[in-house]
């Protein structure tokens, strides 16, 4: 809680500037009297003197007070960048936040923070991780600007660049009797238990795509991330199917797991660069969206 207002604060830099009460009070169009009670609850809220008062003489600042004006004076020019809507976007302008899906983070989140950093020198680049409803709410809020995630849960008022597109794999435990194939079907994963991720979007999509040839597997798992359901398939309880694949076959627990592409063609999904098209456009915007989109076309 603030227990001292910006108008506070101003009457300690006015008292300061001006050296007598007087003054202040005439600047700040106040009366003597309340500029006078102002000072004594700011000095009584801090617990120490911040000004000199000799009867006769210039008020001055103390050692305290001259440190304290300067954190004032840093504190009230935000303050009027903040309630101007010029100084907000020079505020901001240097700002950007990139949101990414939470499977695609680990991928593309250290490579691209690099990337961001070398070609938008001049840019503080912020990011954020969630889900596909996490980062749609996120982005009408302007809290992300950019997010790199797959086409799902995003309605037509996010403009849309295609980065790359990827297939699902099928992730079976070494021993199974799948582990030998180079590729395999969606008709040949109906007969076993699944492991799915719990996202609500992603795991509709999935059935939808068995439902495309008129088939209903049983979902044996639903779990939150994706190293939990390599752990679980590496402990035999069913095959996961995920669209991102760690360049790794063992589980955390020690158990080997493949991954085995799944053929259809119309599995495939692409990764997607979003923003809101709400409004236009700012120039670090675009400057990142063409680094992000550079960055793909050259890692395919």
């Amino acid at each position: 809680m603030l227990y001292l207002t910006l108008r506070q604060y101003e009457y300690v830099l006015a008292v300061a500037k001006a050296g007598s009460l007087s003054g202040a009070a005439v600047q700040l169009n106040v009366s003597q009297p309340s500029l006078s009670v102002a000072l004594t609850q700011v000095e009584e809220r801090l617990g120490q003197k911040l000004f000199q008062r000799r009867k006769g003489a210039r008020i001055t600042l103390t050692p305290a007070g001259e440190r304290y004006r300067e954190g004032i004076e840093e504190l009230i020019d935000l303050a009027r960048k903040l309630d101007d809507p010029e100084g907000l976007r020079q505020f901001t302008s240097g700002r950007i936040t990139i949101g990414f899906f939470d499977d695609l983070a680990p991928f593309y989140l250290g490579p691209l923070l690099k990337v961001l950093s070398a070609g938008l020198p001049e840019a503080d680049v912020h990011y954020r991780i969630g889900g596909f409803t996490q980062l749609a709410k996120e982005m009408f809020e302007d809290r992300i600007d950019l997010s790199v995630t797959y086409d799902l849960g995003f309605d037509t008022s996010f403009e849309r660049q295609a980065l790359i597109k990827l297939g699902p794999c099928a992730l079976v435990a070494d021993e199974t009797e799948l582990a030998g194939l180079s590729a395999i079907s969606l008709q040949d994963l109906v007969r076993f238990p699944l492991i799915l991720s719990e996202e609500g979007l992603s795991i509709r999509h999935v059935l939808r795509l068995f439902q495309r040839i008129n088939a209903k597997p049983t979902v044996q798992h639903r779990v939150q991330s994706l190293e939990v359901m390599r752990s679980l398939v590496g402990g035999g309880e069913g095959i996961g199917i995920s669209y991102t694949v760690p360049p790794y076959a063992e589980t955390y627990d020690g158990k080997r797991i493949r991954a085995i592409p799944i053929i259809e063609e119309f599995t495939k999904e692409p990764i997607i660069l979003i923003r809101s098209g709400l409004t236009p456009a700012t120039d670090l915007e675009r400057r990142a969206a063409e680094t992000i989109l550079h960055f793909f076309r050259t890692h395919e």
